[in-house]
């Protein structure tokens, strides 16, 4: 028997929001201090408004893709869907108020990882409230969990490193392609498991978080050390000597 939307909404929010903004400070904690908080709690508020507005319009897509049933209309929709993605991290994060600075890098981790926490609770109070709870569905949801906010907020992460290198175009392009990668299996398991679901399909989400994964480890161990300046980075090195001495 499908759950009550309060229980599923409660899910929702564990399940969702609260572990991608755990995953969010995780991610930002070796650069405390390199941005300013105002702009980091703004995007969490902004995250949560844009978040809802992607997920509502990857529902009505999924929808739209099993009425159509074209493959190139499937094919179209991954693409747009991309593109969407990457021009709503665009817009937000060339605010005039970040300044176009090198903290864009890491204001791009909060805003993915916010943005990706919503859909996570949409995916999980949907589906929960539509369907009897099988094992196949547990699992696929609690690979989900981790996958979307390690991928979105890498993709922004790459989004406000391109800007703040006047690089756009040459992460935008990435950014892309990754999630148009990234969506060719997503939606094979969205589809199913919102609409239709199948006794298995959880192999779907399996590459989606492998994938998530690969895109993550990129982006934090290349990306974000890149963004500080030399100087931010000396400071860094020294900082961690000091903490190490102490210990």
């Amino acid at each position: 028997m499908p759950f009550g939307s309060h229980l599923a909404m409660t899910l929702g929010f564990f399940g969702g929001i609260l572990p991608s903004v755990i995953l969010v400070f995780y991610t930002l904690f070796p650069y405390e201090g390199y941005y300013k908080d105002k702009h980091f709690f703004f995007l969490l508020v902004i995250g949560l408004i844009g978040g809802t507005f992607t997920a509502v319009l990857y529902y009505w897509s999924a929808g739209y893709i099993i009425s159509s049933g074209p493959l190139l209309s499937f094919i179209l929709i991954i693409i747009c869907f991309a593109v969407f993605e990457m021009l709503l991290f665009t817009i937000i994060l060339s605010m005039e108020r970040f300044g176009g600075k090198f903290d864009l890098t890491y204001y791009g981790v909060v805003l993915g990882g916010t943005v990706a926490g919503v859909i996570g609770m949409f995916n999980i109070y949907v589906f929960f409230t539509a369907y009897d709870p099988s094992w196949q569905a547990v699992l696929s949801i609690a690979l989900m969990i981790p996958t979307l906010p390690l991928l979105y907020l890498s993709l922004s992460s790459m989004i406000g490193f391109g800007l703040f290198k006047h690089k756009f175009s040459k992460y935008a392009g990435w950014m892309v392609l990754y999630k148009i990668i990234f969506n060719l299996v997503f939606l094979q398991w969205y589809i199913g498991y919102l609409f239709l679901p199948p006794e298995h399909g959880w192999e779907w989400m399996v590459i989606c978080f492998i994938f998530a994964v690969i895109i993550y480890r990129y982006s934090r161990t290349d990306l974000l050390p890149a963004a500080l300046p030399e100087k931010l980075k000396k400071h860094r090195r020294r900082k961690r000597r000091q903490d190490k001495q102490k210990h």
